[in-house]
């Protein structure tokens, strides 16, 4: 059991002053920890091997759940992100059409018109809360390619304006999941619940809209609700469809935004990186256009940025599962019923597994330096049959967008102190406000 708990809060006031910080102190206490969330007993995993083992070969015996997937799952719903390992069987092969590889290279037309929409806002010395930017080109980019018909263009202003209002609150239900004060009539509390609401009644409008017009608008939502079962021939019903949105929205603007966000960052802050980056994108890019699909084969450096830019901050950087039965790992007996966590930030962070694990060295991605431990030690996505299915579609977003964005504009740091990660349904940066600056075609650095 990790030291310092206090009477009824156990562990919650240190993991809420400094989460990353804690889990990562947490490590050095033994492959399986316990720890205290308020009343309830949690068991922190922090060897890499049995988080492997847990994702991959325990999907059964360690469920989504917890108090990471509770929390999320009261805003979206029981999706494919959240739902248990049955309702999972049943809703992945009717989501998996709408993120194939052979639909894949018809959603970059439109993520590269949202990168040019966002950036042709921006102003040669102006200052951007780049972050903000970042979550704005995500939404665009996961409302524009989900619903493409006029009521679906409205139902993504409403998530727009909805997410920042929601997001507060349900990164609050992450780190305190005790439910009844959560249903407290607070304020904050009943100003989640409207704006909820709200937003599932403009999101279940779209869903009837589409079910009236019978028309396929060529769109991520026109295959969910096209797919059906090999087996019995459905589909997902009304109320199933509308989780599977709520899912895509949340997973696909938070975890992207944050990529994009801490990439940047750490771009700002290694200028021999950038300039690694910034020669290939020129080379590739010739006279700075918009990146396309065609050209991800040979962004390769671009690539290794964004890959060690997840493993030094992770977007689900928490997170959870619950116990089915009875199990042990590493000689540690664990009751059916109880919270296990993971810290991918941490994990990705393990000396024993990753070199150097502080430094952001993109080659460490190297075919030729990867190793087998640094494979399996490598979480940012999850891994086995949870394993996200809009991994590809979020990874060509950040490609397309880093890309494109390197070749046209350059970041200066605005704050001189050091931006910090603040957990909330990913992990972000405290702070990344930028000057933002021309870059001349075929320029360096």
């Amino acid at each position: 059991m990790a030291r310092g708990a206090l009477p009824v809060l156990g562990h919650l006031g240190r993991i809420l002053r400094d989460p990353m910080e804690f889990f990562t102190v947490a490590r050095e206490l033994g492959p399986v920890v316990g720890i205290r969330l308020g009343p309830r007993t949690a068991y922190l995993v922090t060897a890499p091997d049995l988080v492997r083992e847990m994702l991959v070969g325990g999907y059964r015996e360690f469920d989504k759940g917890g108090s990471y997937f509770d929390a999320v799952r009261s805003l979206a719903g029981n999706g494919l992100a959240t739902c248990s390992a049955q309702d999972h069987m049943r809703q992945r092969p009717l989501m998996q059409p709408a993120f194939h590889s052979s639909v894949l290279p018809s959603y970059t037309e439109v993520m590269g018109a949202c990168v040019e929409e966002v950036t042709g806002e921006w102003r040669p010395g102006g200052t951007l809360e780049l972050d903000e930017e970042m979550r704005r080109l995500t939404s665009l980019v996961a409302t524009r390619t989900l619903m493409t018909s006029e009521e679906g263009a409205q139902a993504a202003a409403d998530v727009a304006r909805a997410l920042p209002l929601l997001l507060p609150a349900l990164h609050r239900r992450v780190l305190i999941p005790v439910n009844w004060v959560h249903r407290l009539p607070t304020p904050g509390n009943r100003r989640f619940e409207r704006t909820q609401a709200g937003l599932r009644a403009s999101v279940d409008q779209v869903i009837a809209q589409y079910r009236r017009s019978g028309v396929d608008q060529g769109d991520l939502l026109s295959l969910i609700m096209a797919a059906r079962s090999e087996g019995d021939g459905t589909g997902l019903s009304d109320a199933e469809i509308h989780d599977q949105i709520m899912s895509v929205l949340l997973a696909g603007i938070e975890t992207t935004a944050s990529l994009l966000s801490w990439t940047f960052h750490l771009l700002s802050r290694h200028p021999d990186v950038r300039k690694k980056l910034v020669a290939e994108v020129g080379e590739v890019l010739d006279g700075g256009r918009t990146a396309t699909y065609r050209d991800l084969t040979q962004l390769r450096y671009c690539k290794r940025v964004l890959t060690e830019s997840m493993r030094l901050y992770p977007p689900g950087a928490l997170l959870s599962r619950v116990t089915t039965k009875d199990v042990e790992l590493a000689g540690t007996p664990i009751p059916a019923g109880s919270d296990v966590l993971f810290c991918t930030y941490s994990l990705h962070r393990d000396p024993q597994v990753f070199a150097e694990s502080e430094v952001f060295d993109p080659d460490r991605w190297l075919p030729e330096r990867v190793t087998p431990a640094q494979r399996k030690g490598f979480f940012p996505l999850g891994a086995g049959r949870r394993k996200c299915i809009g991994d590809s579609f979020g990874l060509i977003e950040a490609a397309i967008a880093l890309a494109t964005i390197t070749a046209r504009w350059h970041f200066r740091p605005v704050d001189t102190r050091p931006v910090r990660p603040v957990l909330r349904t990913t992990l972000m940066p405290s702070s990344l406000r930028m000057t933002v600056e021309r870059r001349e075609v075929g320029g360096r650095g």
